[in-house]
């Protein structure tokens, strides 16, 4: 039962695909080849109130920008110099380690 539901499915879904594609090439062609008989060179025609003329002979609306301003502000960076830390170890001056035993 479930392997017809699935074949069902399959034909549907390719039914669907099938409708689809044939409707957007009816609708490509048609928007191509169509014509306005009475079209005069400069009178008012029925190119004026067609919806595909408009669309096809439509520009996009152009928006002009501008360049960020680009703005350098002047700093003082001052180098602070660190001090070493010193060793807190208090060792005698007079304190010398024993020579290796080998030599």
């Amino acid at each position: 039962m479930q392997i017809l539901s699935q074949l069902e499915g399959y034909r549907l879904r390719k039914f669907a695909v099938i409708s689809i594609l044939l409707v957007f090439t009816v609708l490509t062609f048609t928007e191509v080849a169509h014509t306005h008989p009475g079209l005069t060179s400069g009178g008012s025609s029925d190119a004026a109130h067609c919806s595909l003329c408009i669309a096809a002979h439509n520009t996009a609306a152009t928006t002009h920008t501008s360049a960020p301003v680009i703005s350098f502000a002047s700093s003082l960076l001052l180098a602070i110099i660190s001090s070493q830390p010193h060793s807190r170890l208090v060792v005698a001056a007079l304190f010398i380690r024993p020579p290796p035993a080998g030599l």
